[in-house]
């Protein structure tokens, strides 16, 4: 995260949707994830986020780029 590894012990993460995304007939689910433990009880921005079809990583992104600028 933005340069350094988190410990696994200080992931936070929470479910922000799913849906089939891929269109492959099978849906992804949509983690929102944070260093910190009150991440999943608060969040925090930038949020970032993990697409997983809970077999496998799809992809990990943050939304930081996408918040520059906004009011």
């Amino acid at each position: 995260m933005d340069g350094r590894k988190v410990p696994k012990k200080q992931r936070a993460v929470r479910l922000f949707g799913a849906g089939d995304f891929d269109h492959d007939g099978k849906d992804e689910d949509v983690l929102a994830w944070g260093p910190d433990p009150l991440f999943a009880l608060h969040g925090e921005k930038p949020q970032r986020f993990w697409v997983t079809d809970g077999t496998r990583d799809k992809v990990v992104f943050t939304s930081a780029p996408y918040e520059k600028g906004a009011s």
